[in-house]
């Protein structure tokens, strides 16, 4: 009998990577197939009567002329026995999809055989179906043997079987050989190709890489995922493009060739980007190559001290004087915690209600050469708490600070004035503003505000 092995790899056929998941991939497991070694971790033996019938795995091997092994995958009637198989005897091996794929074609080196009546040797689809040209039906001895590839098709398994079937009224069992086999199935090789149409899951993103917010330094998260068919890699993108993959380990010789689930920590030098916003996205990638995308998330890179405009040294004019407004109500939910000024930059803390969501806008007015300015900053609210570095020319005179919050149609703002001389002198180390005079606070709505 004629024995090759099929010179088939293993299919991996990637998914999209695209803005979005894109499924329905494939992929390819073999069984008694090449690249070496040999070997079935895919197809199981199946046996209702084992004392008639006998199941073996001898991948690589080839049977020869009178011997009673048989090779690959293989199932026959046991030999020497004094009674025949009765009828409804069925030996053979299975291949089953991972639970919601299915399998979409298969290529076989295979043999069918029988020399005797009543014996039915079969490939069957999981309703029972023989695959086209796959079956013993026709009265008389009968061999199928060789290479066969099937496609188009869409079963959640498939089986190669030997059944005793006695077809005459006035034939109850089935003849079982000496010293030969009078019927067998062997599976020589195989490749399925299995449909997988489910995407993979994001079961949950941690860490500061996945927060969003002002970041700087190195930064790191945890991507965690699941597929029916196994993760085959985790992603990270940086503004849209592949910044980083971890592969994981898969064996496709396996039904569900890729574990169930993976946790992988990716790290990001934000050094390599821009200073300013970006997005990150996290994703995870199954057997099939289809791949699942996070939500995206925004970052703010601040790895730099803003930089400061330079201006010739002169005498700063005393600042106008600024009559107090009336102390109104301080807002609950939206608060100036400190103002302190370093030699060039003002910084600003400050704390929020935390069902307020989204950025706040800080505005710091300044005299410089008896002119008047403004530099401003918009940042995130994280869990209540906001934070921002303002740089100032040197020699600028601080006059006020306002936080503004922008909330469905309206802005909150809250001002927090301050007066005397808030510079810091050129030659001390002085930081933070000299409260000569008293803080007022007040609230107002203000529409249609334009950064």
């Amino acid at each position: 009998m004629r024995r090759a092995l099929l010179a088939l790899v293993v299919l991996l056929v990637a998914g999209a990577i695209a803005a979005s998941a894109a499924f329905a991939g494939t992929y390819g497991i073999g069984a008694c197939a090449v690249p070496a070694p040999l070997v079935n971790n895919s197809w199981q033996p199946f046996n209702n009567n084992p004392t008639y019938l006998e199941t073996s795995a001898n991948c690589g091997s080839d049977i020869t002329g009178g011997s009673p092994s048989t090779s690959g995958l293989a199932a026959a009637d046991v030999l020497d026995l004094g009674t025949n198989v009765p009828e409804g005897a069925t030996a053979g091996w299975q291949f089953t999809a991972p639970s919601g794929d299915t399998i979409s074609a298969i290529s076989i080196d295979r043999d069918l055989y029988r020399q005797a009546e009543g014996w039915l040797p079969q490939i069957v689809e999981a309703d029972g179906s023989p695959l086209p040209g796959e079956a013993c039906t026709s009265n008389g001895d009968c061999e199928i043997s060789g290479e066969a590839t099937h496609t188009d098709l869409d079963t959640t398994s498939l089986a190669i079987e030997l059944v005793c079937e006695p077809k005459p009224v006035d034939v109850t069992a089935c003849g079982n050989g000496f010293p030969q086999h009078f019927a067998r199935i062997e599976l020589n090789s195989a490749t399925v190709t299995v449909t997988d149409s489910q995407p993979p899951q994001i079961t949950s993103t941690s860490g500061e890489l996945f927060t969003g917010g002002p970041v700087r330094g190195t930064i790191t998260g945890t991507v965690d995922g699941s597929d029916n068919s196994g993760v085959q890699s985790a992603r990270l993108y940086v503004d849209g493009a592949l910044s980083a993959q971890q592969q994981l380990a898969c064996d496709f010789t396996q039904p569900a060739p890729c574990p169930a689930s993976s946790s992988n920590q990716f790290s990001l030098h934000t050094s390599t980007l821009a200073n300013g916003p970006h997005e990150i996205q996290a994703a995870v990638v199954d057997a099939a190559g289809n791949q699942t995308l996070a939500g995206p998330v925004q970052i703010a890179v601040e790895n730099t001290a803003p930089i400061t405009p330079t201006v010739p040294p002169v005498t700063p004019a005393p600042p106008s004087p600024i009559i107090p407004s009336k102390p109104g109500k301080a807002s609950p939910r939206l608060r100036i915690l400190s103002v302190t000024r370093s030699r060039r930059a003002l910084h600003v803390r400050g704390a929020a209600a935390e069902t307020l969501v989204g950025h706040v806008t800080i505005v710091v007015h300044y005299t410089l050469a008896g002119r008047s300015h403004s530099v401003q900053k918009t940042v995130r609210l994280a869990h209540g708490k906001w934070a921002a570095a303002l740089g100032l020319p040197g020699g600028a005179w601080t006059n006020r600070v306002s936080v503004l919050y922008r909330g469905a149609a309206d802005w909150l703002a809250q001002s927090v004035t301050r007066h005397g001389h808030h510079r810091n002198p050129q030659g001390g180390s002085k930081h933070g503003f000299e409260r000569q005079h008293a803080i007022s606070t007040s609230l107002r709505q203000l529409r249609n505000y334009t950064r």
